[in-house]
């Protein structure tokens, strides 16, 4: 039960993370492009969020 929590935890801050990366574009900043809005940074993204909630529950 605590992975798919984990999973999903992580899926919502990459998803957020993604928009964000959107919004930032949408204004005409294109430093985000190269970062989150790639296949391999969403992937990168989805690891480290899962990482975080995974080992930083107290």
């Amino acid at each position: 039960m605590g992975l798919f929590r984990n999973t999903v935890d992580a899926a919502v801050i990459t998803l957020s993370f993604f928009l964000g990366g959107l919004a930032i574009q949408s204004f005409g900043v294109d430093f985000m492009k190269d970062t989150i809005l790639t296949p391999l940074g969403v992937l990168v993204s989805f690891l480290l969020a899962f990482m975080e909630t995974t080992y930083n529950r107290f």
